[in-house]
């Protein structure tokens, strides 16, 4: 699951406030302000997390939220529902249809990060199961080295899979370029001369997945 926050709310300023803050913590943040912006936004690609505010001008949150949870790629997404006031039994159906979190303003952004980070962490104790890792709309099958995007397999060889499964492990924080070689070392490879031709080749096998390699100049690699 990637760090990447889908903001939905109608209010500009409360927009333009979470994104400052949010991108200033580290995150990836796209914006959205109704349902149409919202389906727009999911097009252009699939978020690690939805910020996703109950009054929607005249829609409410809860239809944005059934519209998430009818996606089989958004289904396993964490939705954090903000709401200035909702009663016990609409917080109680806004989890029984698929809220993650619901938090009441007013809030402090140090609680909403510290709710975000949680929440990402939980989804982030991806499915281990039978070797298979996600993030994003991808698949990295540790049995088979290879990962799988849009229903397309794609082969890695073995020292791009352990370098991808560092990244992905990562949950888009950065990995140092040391920490890299380092445990290079451990895979009987030493990558202190060609660590940049194996990341040059992912970013090209990753090209049809909505997860891309960034750098971070002379410091290292994260997955966004």
């Amino acid at each position: 699951m990637s760090n990447r926050i889908l903001i939905v709310d109608d209010d500009k300023e409360i927009r333009s406030q979470l994104s400052v803050y949010l991108i200033a913590a580290g995150y990836q943040v796209d914006l959205a302000e109704d349902l149409p912006s919202f389906f727009n936004a999911l097009q252009e690609r699939i978020p690690g997390i939805v910020l996703l505010d109950f009054n929607l001008g005249d829609t409410k949150g809860s239809v944005v939220l059934q519209e998430i949870r009818k996606r089989p790629e958004c289904e396993k997404i964490p939705v954090i529902v903000v709401t200035g006031f909702a009663s016990e039994p609409e917080r109680v159906e806004l989890l029984k249809m698929g809220a993650d979190d619901i938090v009441q303003k007013p809030f402090s952004l140090e609680e909403l990060r510290a709710r975000i980070l949680a929440n990402l962490r939980r989804a982030n104790s991806y499915a281990k199961i039978d070797g298979i890792f996600t993030f994003g709309n991808m698949q990295l099958n540790k049995n088979k080295l290879e990962f799988v995007t849009e229903g397309q397999a794609i082969r890695l060889t073995n020292t791009e899979f352990k370098i991808l499964f560092e990244l992905v492990s990562a949950n888009g924080s950065m990995v140092s370029r040391r920490r890299l070689v380092a445990n290079s070392m451990a895979w009987g490879v030493d990558l202190s001369r060609s660590l940049d031709v194996h990341i040059n080749s992912l970013r090209k096998k990753l090209l049809n997945a909505d997860t891309t390699i960034r750098t971070l100049r002379g410091k290292g690699y994260s997955l966004e």
